[in-house]
């Protein structure tokens, strides 16, 4: 079955696909998994860190409204060398938590915030904002599991 939005059937029952690609997955970054957890996955690098107090573009990583967060945890492929916390902010870059999903590391942590096992009231972005100076180094991936 083709994963076009419109299709034609030939004459010999062949399906043909035209129009844009769709799939059922709407949700940017996301992954289905184990039933009805959904997986975010964010690359962070310490050249472009999304922080607290930055607007988001509508393209960003977000958590929808009325998600339950499940957990956190981020996989450092090269440690920060100054310390980051992961956490969420609104689309104009208000806080949400700072550090609601992963405290204060420069290295692979689990998540331990205040946010997780809450159920988000607005879309909520990921942010990682540096604690005190801004890291020079460091890269990996946050990922979040929620259920909506």
């Amino acid at each position: 079955m083709s994963n076009r939005k419109e299709l034609w059937i030939n004459a010999d029952g062949l399906e043909v696909g035209f129009g844009p690609q769709v799939t059922d997955n709407v949700d940017a970054g996301t992954n289905h998994v184990k039933g009805k957890v959904k997986q975010i996955q964010m690359n962070v690098d310490a050249a472009n860190l999304p922080s607290v107090g930055t607007a988001h573009s509508a393209k960003d990583y977000f958590i929808p409204a009325g998600a339950q967060i499940v957990s956190a945890y981020y996989k450092a492929d090269v440690d920060f060398d100054a310390a980051v916390e992961f956490g969420t902010s609104q689309l104009d870059g208000t806080e949400i938590d700072q550090d609601g999903l992963v405290a204060t590391g420069t290295t692979t942590a689990v998540g331990a915030g205040a946010l997780i096992g809450t159920v988000t009231a607005e879309a909520s972005y990921l942010v990682v904002t540096a604690t005190l100076t801004a890291p020079t180094v460091g890269s990996g991936e946050l990922v979040v599991e929620y259920i909506l």
